[in-house]
């Protein structure tokens, strides 16, 4: 049983196309796999984004709260909370310093040997 050279060739053209479909396939399976790794990769991401973006937003809100709390000082707990009758007293330098509604800390901090030492 041989085989003439053209039977040979014409199964060998054969055998080369189905390795050329068969490797065609793998391809098409690789890239489709490689597609649904980048859609996970691109949707892990996005969740990192909105997971940055939400404790963003929750910091932003501490320090909005920090802010609106600076400088002031914590309500007293005893039955007398507030006395509408209490009065200041101011020694006579504190007196005649004039009172801003806004002040910035920087100048006050710099200010603050000066009414020590007083």
């Amino acid at each position: 049983m041989t085989m003439t050279l053209a039977e040979q060739i014409e199964e060998m053209r054969i055998r080369m196309h189905e390795e050329a479909r068969n490797e065609q396939h793998h391809v098409t399976t690789l890239g489709l796999a490689l597609k649904r790794a980048d859609e996970k990769l691109l949707q892990a991401i996005c969740d990192v984004a909105i997971e940055h973006t939400s404790r963003r937003e929750g910091i932003m809100q501490e320090l909005h709260a920090l802010a609106a709390r600076m400088g002031t000082l914590p309500l007293p707990q005893g039955r007398n909370t507030v006395r509408e009758d209490a009065s200041l007293t101011f020694r006579s330098d504190e007196a005649s310093l004039p009172i801003s509604g806004t002040g910035d800390w920087r100048q006050a901090m710099a200010n603050l040997p000066n009414v020590l030492a007083n």
